[in-house]
C-alpha cells in the first residue's frame, strides 16, 4: 500500500519537480546569454544621456509652445480688437438708422391718418356732389317743366292775341 501510494502520488510530483527544474536552468540559460553584453556603467551612463535628451526635447517643446502661445495670443487679440471695432461700426450704423426707421414710422402712421382723413374727405365730397347732382337734375327738371309751362302759355296768349284779328277777318 505505501508503495502504491508511493508510485501514485509521489513519483508524478518528483517527474514534475525535475520538469520545472529543467525550465528554470533553460530559463536561467536565456538570462545568462542575455546579461552576457550587459554593462551596468554602460546602462547608467546611456540612461543619462538618454534623460538628458529628453529633458533637452522637452525644454524645446515647452519654448516652441511659448512662442506659439504668443503668437496665437496675438493674433487672437487682434481678432477680437478686430470684432470689437466691427461690432462698434454695426452699433454706430444701427443708432444712426434707428432715428431714420423711427422717423419712417412716425411718417407712415401720420400719412395713414392723413389719408384716413382724406378718404373721409373724398366720401364727403362725394355724398355732396351726389347730393349737389340730384338738386340740380331737380332744378333741371323743374326749369323745363317752368320753360314749358311759359311756352304754352305764350302759345296760348299768341293764340288769344291773334284770335281777335282772326275773327275780324272771318268778320271781314
Amino acid at each position: 500500500r505505501v508503495e502504491r501510494r508511493f508510485a501514485e502520488e509521489t513519483i508524478p510530483r518528483i517527474a514534475e519537480l525535475a520538469q520545472e527544474g529543467a525550465e528554470a536552468r533553460r530559463e536561467l540559460g536565456e538570462v545568462k546569454r542575455t546579461l552576457n553584453g550587459f554593462n551596468p556603467q554602460e546602462f547608467i551612463a546611456s540612461h543619462d544621456s538618454f534623460t538628458e535628451e529628453v529633458r533637452r526635447r522637452l525644454d524645446e517643446v515647452d519654448s516652441q509652445w511659448q512662442t506659439d502661445k504668443l503668437a496665437l495670443t496675438l493674433v487672437v487679440d487682434e481678432a477680437v480688437k478686430h470684432c470689437q471695432q466691427d461690432m462698434k461700426g454695426l452699433e454706430d450704423y444701427v443708432h444712426e438708422h434707428i432715428g431714420k426707421i423711427d422717423t419712417c414710422v412716425a411718417t407712415s402712421e401720420q400719412l395713414r391718418r392723413v389719408q384716413g382723413t382724406s378718404q373721409e374727405r373724398m366720401q364727403s365730397m362725394a355724398a355732396d356732389l351726389r347730393w349737389q347732382q340730384d338738386e340740380h337734375l331737380k332744378f333741371v327738371r323743374h326749369c323745363a317743366s317752368a320753360f314749358e309751362e311759359g311756352l304754352k302759355r305764350a302759345e296760348a296768349h299768341s293764340r288769344a292775341s291773334s284770335a281777335p284779328d282772326q275773327s275780324a277777318k272771318v268778320e271781314n
